[in-house]
């Protein structure tokens, strides 16, 4: 495969095979004309790179006269490799929970199927992550259904690959206050990690009709910030992390709209990326993730990631 692709049409080659990449089997294919405009190369090298694309065994080709030449039997995976890539990247929170951990070893066991050499990256913050992404440094990201709304919301576009169902990515969203709070809400310190999408919005949201100080933090100064009394109250989620132990006082969020999106992880890349799409549609098994990640907080699966 090599060989062929650094030949004279092995550009092409590759362009027309990132074209194939957004069809589906039975789609009508662009005339040569089409491609070479399009491609801004010569008629001969579409032709020649639709012919190693066949060759390969990556699709298959059909004439119908006048109306055109039909793909079918798309390989995707074979698309990728000759795209010049073996696997994938993918960015998620930082792996401080049992939930995360499960969660990356679900998502690391699927995704290095079929002979593909992928791995995971961890990065605090969904706004970092984000640019990561857009960035290109990564193939495709782990956040929250309400962080996944809220960017689509604000133009980032990403295209959601799967969502993984409630307390896939977190489980219960609390309100924790310091020792010695005397429950008057009025002109408390609370603490908002303006890199967390989530923790921002829940925060926003239910403090709207109390007076309140922000005081911005990161979520692994929590403790710290309470025992200190630099903050009086904070909304963070209680995985791995037994706040009441502490001699905190908690107030949960069960019925605040929010927690059921904030709790779901959704698995995404950039809309244009249609390969990675349809090839991460059919790794990723939502069954397979929830499961492993089950038994990883159970602990009757050792993590891998």
């Amino acid at each position: 495969m090599d060989s062929i692709l650094m030949q004279k049409a092995g550009l092409a080659t590759r362009d027309i095979a990132r074209i194939i990449a957004t069809l589906n089997d039975g789609d009508r294919l662009p005339t040569v004309t089409q491609l070479s405009t399009n491609l801004e190369t010569a008629r001969g090298n579409i032709q020649l790179g639709l012919d190693n694309l066949k060759k390969m065994g990556a699709v298959e080709l059909t004439p119908r006269g006048h109306l055109g030449t039909f793909v079918s039997n798309i390989d995707y995976l074979k698309l990728l490799q000759i795209c010049g890539k073996d696997g994938f990247v993918g960015v998620m929170p930082l792996p401080y929970s049992k939930r995360y951990e499960g969660l990356a070893t679900g998502i690391y066991s699927c995704i290095n199927a079929d002979g593909l050499r992928s791995g995971i990256a961890f990065m605090r913050g969904s706004e970092n992550r984000i640019r990561s992404l857009n960035e290109g440094r990564y193939d495709f990201l782990v956040l929250s259904r309400l962080s996944f709304d809220y960017y689509n919301e604000n133009g980032h576009f990403l295209k959601q690959i799967c969502n993984l169902g409630d307390n896939s990515y977190v489980g219960k969203h609390m309100v924790i206050v310091r020792k010695g709070f005397s429950g008057n809400w009025d002109k408390i310190r609370v603490g908002i990690d303006d890199s967390s999408v989530d923790q921002r919005l829940m925060t926003l949201s239910y403090f709207l009709d109390k007076k309140v100080v922000l005081i911005p933090m990161i979520y692994n100064q929590i403790f710290s910030y309470l025992q200190k009394e630099t903050i009086d109250a904070v909304v963070w989620n209680t995985d791995d992390m037994d706040f009441e132990a502490r001699g905190f006082e908690t107030c949960a969020l069960n019925d605040f709209d929010m927690c059921s999106h904030a709790s779901q992880a959704v698995i995404a890349c950039r809309n244009d990326d249609t390969l990675t799409a349809r090839l991460l549609e059919q790794m990723l098994s939502v069954h397979t993730i929830q499961q492993q990640q089950t038994e990883v907080i159970n602990e009757q699966r050792v993590p891998r990631y």
